[in-house]
């Protein structure tokens, strides 16, 4: 024991001389150095944070099909075919091309950050004018952001923007109401952006609680003349039903499907088809933001 001893001590002593001279062999200390490079490497593998858990949570950006896509779905189907259906006649009209957007999250992304991306992908309005205009609702944030194209920064200044939020969505969204607050938002967005079109009609299916003040309580929507028609053709299908069994069929049919009740299917119904690609159009930031 008492050699065994000896002999490291002059290991020892033996090496630190050899070190000290210049003379020390590196590969003991290359191998340490190794070692803990690898320690280091093995440790940070769990340290900083991993950068594919980020990209998953990224915010994505969804494909420009309608003026109206409701990834939250708290637009309610009927109001966003009838929006759709508008929103391309003011189009079609020369007018602004407005669309709306919610998701359910941004990721770590702000809202600001988000729509300016959005616009940057769509390029809502055309590249001559620059009139887009796009509307986004953040549900898991409760946020609002109107992006206003370049073109229209005169028609509807910052503050205005934010007084459309604040005065007329925020409210409705607080209620509940989050479905009259974007066609609330649409309309008052539509009315500054084309002061020169009748944008008031595009959107007279709609009662006035729809532009500003909570539905609840007010009174029923008057039949326009599509609902007039629905109801005599289904008088005619229903005492066409009483005698008939092919009537009988196609009216138990309807029935099965919903569609007597007076629903249409989400992105069906009235909302029709057609392009609505962005024109090019240009976003410097304008706009503003909110939240309920």
């Amino acid at each position: 024991m008492r050699l065994k001893k000896h002999g490291l001590s002059q290991l020892l002593r033996s090496t630190l001389a050899s070190e000290t001279q210049g003379n020390f062999e590196p590969t003991l200390l290359r191998k340490l150095l190794w070692s803990a490079l690898l320690l280091f490497a093995f440790l940070s593998a769990f340290s900083w944070p991993d950068a594919s858990a980020e990209a998953s949570t990224s915010f994505e950006i969804p494909t420009l099909q309608n003026p109206v896509t409701d990834q939250a779905e708290i637009v309610d189907p009927h109001t966003e075919s009838w929006l759709n259906a508008t929103l391309r006649t003011l189009q079609r009209m020369q007018g602004s091309q407005i669309a709306v957007l919610t998701v359910p999250t941004i990721g770590d992304l702000t809202i600001e950050q988000a729509s300016i991306q959005v616009t940057d992908k769509w390029k809502l309005g055309t590249a001559e004018k620059d009139d887009g205009v796009l509307l986004m609702v953040v549900t898991d944030v409760r946020k609002l952001r109107i992006e206003v194209g370049q073109g229209l920064e005169g028609d509807i200044p910052d503050a205005i923007a934010k007084r459309i939020i604040d005065e007329v969505m925020t409210p409705l969204f607080r209620s509940g109401n989050m479905s009259d607050g974007v066609v609330a938002g649409t309309y008052q967005v539509a009315l500054r952006a084309n002061p020169n079109l009748d944008v008031s009609s595009l959107f007279k299916q709609r009662a006035p609680s729809h532009f500003g003040k909570s539905s609840q309580g007010g009174k029923p929507k008057p039949l326009g003349p599509l609902g007039i028609l629905e109801i005599i053709f289904f008088g005619i299908l229903l005492l066409f039903g009483l005698f008939t069994r092919t009537g009988r069929n196609l009216l138990f049919l309807l029935l099965l499907t919903g569609r007597s009740g007076g629903g249409f299917s989400r992105g069906g119904g009235f909302g029709g088809g057609g392009g609505f690609g962005g024109g090019g159009g240009g976003f410097s930031g304008g706009g503003a933001s909110g939240g309920w």
